[in-house]
């Protein structure tokens, strides 16, 4: 008798289980398994960021796709960050669509970020040229970066590599869907952003001229010349993004460093 009520305890313990799993799944995704995200929701991560909004009314806020903003101020500046929600990826890839046409039409600035479901546009305080500080443009940055990696999940591959007198980091950040667009055609979106930098293993830092560097990521590569080193030995290679394909964790880098008449090559892998 013990071990039928064990056995029944444990069954609706495994029930309650699927429930809460197929609850959680559908509060992140809609009916068709695409990821999605309200409003709210967003929210509260930009507030997880140091992000402060403040909802104010906008009856100027334009309608895109059908689809009214709701509408922020963020921290305390009049820069506002309208945000417009709709059913699906393929309904805001429609609206984004619509928005790009416009940009530098309508509006002097104009920052288009995406999230999912969401279509968020940054509207700056309008002032004079000169006044257009470094801190004027900081909410602007702060709220793309939420955007990219906090809203779309970016995930994050660091890839190592070793040489005799260099070593690399290189970091890869991206986000991948698949969603059916408004025609129901089966569609892929993806952003990626890859951050290199280098390592110069000598001690002689202060002898070491002009650094020119190719590189080859699967099928992404790049190069720059020119470059100079920092005291404390490290070579900046800055960031490039794009919606192409999106680098694998099995890929290998190799990189090609040229200083003071030397030439140095050597591959790296993702760390596990």
């Amino acid at each position: 008798m013990n071990r039928k009520k064990q056995a029944l305890s444990l069954g609706a313990a495994l029930l309650i289980l699927v429930v809460v799993g197929i609850y959680v799944f559908y509060q992140n995704n809609d009916e068709d398994g695409e990821p999605s995200l309200t409003v709210s929701q967003a929210i509260k991560i930009f507030e997880q960021q140091d992000i402060h909004l403040t909802k104010t009314t906008d009856p100027d806020g334009e309608m895109i796709n059908e689809v009214r903003p709701v509408t922020y101020f963020i921290g305390d500046t009049k820069t506002k960050l309208h945000i417009y929600q709709y059913d699906s990826i393929g309904e805001r890839v429609t609206a984004s669509d619509i928005q790009k046409e416009k940009v530098g039409e309508l509006y002097f600035y104009n920052a288009v970020n995406t999230a999912k479901n969401l279509l968020l546009i940054v509207e700056l305080e309008p002032i004079e040229e000169e006044n257009m500080t470094a801190e004027y443009w900081e909410p602007i940055g702060k709220v793309s970066r939420t955007v990219f990696e906090e809203l779309n999940d970016a995930k994050e591959i660091i890839y190592t590599g070793t040489g005799t007198n260099w070593s690399s980091n290189t970091t890869v950040k991206y986000y991948e869907y698949f969603y059916k667009d408004q025609m129901a055609t089966l569609r892929h979106e993806s952003w990626n952003q890859t951050t290199s930098t280098l390592q110069y293993l000598g001690d002689d830092i202060a002898s070491v001229g002009d650094i020119s560097y190719e590189y080859q990521l699967g099928s992404h590569g790049g190069s720059g010349s020119g470059l100079s080193i920092q005291p404390d030995g490290t070579v900046g290679l800055g960031s490039s993004g794009g919606s192409g394909s999106i680098p694998r964790k099995d890929d290998t880098i190799t990189f090609t460093i040229t200083w003071n008449d030397q030439t140095e090559t050597f591959t790296g892998h993702a760390l596990n």
